[in-house]
């Protein structure tokens, strides 16, 4: 095909949609333009939570996983959904002035994701000046991480050499949703409900926009399960959005307990308990 003004491009014979599952609520796409369904599929999703949410709904959610995304229509889906996380491999440097500043506009205006929401992640929280876990006792506030909008994960490329990437093109739908502690009836919990994965080829980037790419929807519960696992074994072992270690150090780690000012506090509260 001769190239056009803006350059070559595929003719449209190569688009395909479909609908298919067993109400013909799921979508997929095939061609050029396949991020337009991931969009798609996330503002149908809003809307639809916005009208039917859950019982006790905090709104929508989403978790995401690409290898490089700059497109600006899904970086805007990010910065103003409700909660939201996306981790892309990490950047060589120097990182283009231009694209870090559009991708830091996107961590100063989407709020993110609790940690708390998903389950193996309620102790989470930033390494200390040291780069060791965090100690807590008694009177320490309860852990409450937001994790960024934006994260990356892994290896950065140095020079020739090649190294293992964040490969996934996912994007994972759910609502948060809070509930009481069925333990002490008094503080709330914060959960993840996954509803919609999109699976595809397409980085979130524009330049995937002309590519053949493919995309679809899915919502088969043991497959959002295993893709909700993924996503937390990603962010456990994520980083902020331009690290400076080239290696994999994550920048997050659970909590540790000071075991003996735990111990002495139990006491305490024994000795009130007898006093009373």
């Amino acid at each position: 095909m001769p190239a056009g003004e803006e350059g070559p491009c595929f003719p449209a014979a190569f688009d395909i949609q479909v609908t298919f599952g067993p109400d013909g609520s799921l979508s997929g796409r095939f061609g050029t333009g396949v991020l337009d369904g991931l969009i798609a599929g996330i503002d149908e999703f809003q809307e639809a939570v916005a009208a039917h949410p859950a019982y006790h709904s905090l709104g929508p959610a989403m978790l995401g996983a690409f290898a490089w995304l700059d497109d600006n229509r899904l970086l805007e889906r990010i910065a103003s959904y409700p909660y939201a996380c996306v981790t892309f491999t990490k950047q060589p440097r120097p990182f283009p002035p231009r694209k870090l500043a559009r991708l830091q506009q996107v961590l100063d205006r989407g709020r993110g994701f609790p940690a708390a929401a998903l389950q193996g992640l309620e102790t989470l929280m930033p390494l200390d000046d040291l780069g060791q876990p965090q100690i807590v006792g008694p009177h320490s506030p309860v852990p409450n991480y937001m994790f960024r909008p934006l994260r990356t994960l892994g290896y950065r490329r140095v020079g020739d050499k090649l190294v293992p990437l964040l490969h996934a093109k996912l994007m994972l739908l759910g609502e948060l949703t809070w509930m009481e502690d069925e333990e002490f009836g008094l503080s709330e919990i914060t959960r993840f409900q996954p509803r919609k994965l999109w699976i595809g080829s397409a980085n979130g980037t524009f330049s995937s926009r002309f590519n053949l790419e493919m995309g679809c929807w899915q919502t088969q519960p043991d497959l959002l399960g295993s893709a909700q696992t993924f996503f937390t074994r990603i962010l456990a072992n994520s980083e902020n959005l331009d690290p400076d270690p080239d290696t994999m150090q994550p920048d997050l780690a659970e909590i540790e307990y000071d075991d003996q000012a735990m111990a002495e506090a139990i006491a305490e509260l024994a000795d009130d308990d007898y006093d009373w």
